[in-house]
């Protein structure tokens, strides 16, 4: 793998958990902001409770999502820089669930979302990375996919 299709995926690994940190500093902030409104006069404490409650159980909620998401981002991008040779099929797309799709020959999948350009980018560099791999969406992969996941990786 050149140093440049290494450091494109890792500068979106490190962009990700950035976005997770400031998410997380929001969520906190959020949750604490009714009792700074309490502490100084402007919202009664019932009001604040309740208020600090909500917000409390979005971060309980949020927080945990946030973690999955990077978590799934860190696997994907460990197979690409450790493991591209289990790429069977990748193929990008636009609108809802936008990124760069993923079909490993085990059967499992991953997505990276992304814009269109960025798409690109990682399209590209697995097409480097990963020779084997079957590039583009066509109804027929995504059933070769289905009934058998290794069929999709070519001989190089």
């Amino acid at each position: 793998m050149n140093k440049a299709d290494e450091q494109l995926f890792q500068a979106y690994a490190a962009r990700t958990r950035r976005h997770l940190r400031i998410a997380i500093v929001i969520f906190v902030v959020v949750a604490a902001l009714p009792w700074v409104f309490w502490a100084i006069g402007s919202l009664p404490l019932l009001r604040a409770e309740q208020l600090a409650a909500g917000a409390g159980l979005l971060a309980l909620v949020g927080v945990p999502v946030l973690a999955l998401l990077a978590k799934g981002t860190r696997a994907t991008i460990a197979v690409l820089l450790e493991r591209p040779h289990e790429v069977g099929w990748a193929y990008g797309s636009t609108g809802n669930g936008a990124g760069l799709h993923l079909g490993l020959a085990s059967g499992k999948k991953f997505l990276l979302s992304a814009d269109i350009h960025r798409v690109r980018q990682f399209l590209a560099a697995v097409a480097r990375i990963a020779p084997q791999a079957t590039l583009g969406f066509e109804p027929a992969h995504e059933q070769a996919f289905r009934r058998s996941p290794e069929s999709l990786r070519r001989s190089v």
